[in-house]
């Protein structure tokens, strides 16, 4: 039913739980997301552990009266009678989960997180530092503020990946951290759309008017379902090109000869442009090929007017 390594992790957890007056299996199996028939599998395991001699003071003893009832009751469980402490590695793992929360934590929450980073940062040496790209202190104050009194949101956006500056009123739902960065989901009102802005490149958070009822679920989608449903694009690139299938996390990349095919997700096709042409002669080809068009397009008109440039000065 359950490999022998999760089984005796689960029993690290059962047995002290079922020491301590016991407790139901069914909330066992919905703490551990086990069914209650694995739980009872495991609780009969634990009848034949216990210490060298196998005696009956040494062994562990299971209430199987009360087990048949839907009840996990153990007696003598030996060493198992208190719950496991962190390893060094849960613990630091722990630790630097606080260190990205406490980032973008509000101001009423960050000693709470601090005392919690203190108490384990006495098991770590202090050899873990975290940096994100969380924006300024001022931004993520008032967004913060912005979603714990339902208000809305004037916010300056730097739009790089349209090259434009947006100043969108929004009502924010929440924040999150994703490889480093940290993002703020609202929704955009002049469009009633949910939208993902980075909080570094927010130049600006001002608070405005309470923000309406909207409806559950409107911003529940998250970049991982945006990717999941963004559009495709193939490119033939150089060797020299093939660095975009790293950076941008490429759905597929393999060498073919003296090139590499790569298969991108596009949400945004101005964002896409601008790549190709960064690509320049390392782009051999792109499929379908609208973007790779728009992009030659306008690097050749930026050519001419670099040339016209040149020819006044």
């Amino acid at each position: 039913m359950s490999k022998s390594v999760e089984q005796l992790a689960r029993l690290a957890i059962e047995l002290p739980l079922a020491a301590d007056g016991g407790v139901s299996v069914l909330d066992l199996a919905q703490r551990l997301s086990v069914s209650p028939r694995q739980v009872v599998a495991d609780l009969k395991l634990a009848s034949y552990c216990g210490l060298p001699g196998g005696l009956p003071g040494d062994l562990i003893e299971v209430d199987f009266d009360d087990l048949a009832n839907g009840w996990a009751s153990v007696h003598n469980p030996t060493q198992f009678d208190r719950p496991l402490a962190l390893t060094v590695g849960e613990t630091a793992a722990l630790r630097l989960a606080l260190m990205t929360l406490r980032q973008v934590s509000p101001d009423d929450q960050a000693e709470a997180v601090e005392g919690l980073i203190d108490l384990l940062s006495h098991r770590l040496a202090d050899i873990i530092e975290v940096r994100l790209s969380v924006g300024s202190d001022a931004v993520r104050q008032s967004i913060n503020q912005a979603i714990s009194q339902r208000r809305g949101l004037a916010l300056v956006y730097n739009g790089l990946a349209r090259g434009t500056t947006t100043r969108p009123l929004v009502d924010p739902q929440r924040l999150w951290v994703e490889e480093g960065v940290a993002y703020l989901r609202a929704r955009d009102r002049a469009s009633g759309q949910a939208r993902t802005y980075r909080l570094d490149r927010i130049e600006q958070a001002e608070l405005a008017d309470s923000s309406p009822e909207v409806e559950d679920g409107w911003g529940a989608d998250s970049w991982s379902d945006r990717l999941a449903a963004a559009d495709s694009v193939c490119l033939t690139v150089t060797t020299a090109g093939a660095w975009v299938a790293e950076y941008y996390n490429a759905l597929d990349a393999r060498p073919e000869g003296d090139h590499w095919r790569v298969i991108l997700p596009v949400v945004n096709h101005g964002w896409l442009q601008r790549l190709l042409a960064q690509l320049g002669p390392d782009l051999l080809s792109a499929e379908p090929p609208d973007d790779a068009l728009v992009a030659a397009d306008r690097a050749q008109a930026a050519l001419e007017l670099y040339g016209l440039a040149i020819h006044h000065s």
